[in-house]
């Protein structure tokens, strides 16, 4: 295996635990979450 995609497999499970993070986050705070889009897109 190749450093190469070695660290792309790294890359690929960071964004996976950083997306469900995301979407924990987000389904606990989604008012805060409508707010913030709110805010961005006015």
């Amino acid at each position: 295996m190749t450093s190469a995609c070695n660290s792309f497999a790294r890359w690929e499970h960071f964004k996976a635990t950083s997306l469900e993070f995301l979407f924990r986050h987000l389904i606990t705070h989604s008012r805060q979450f409508q707010n913030l889009l709110c805010l961005l897109y006015t």
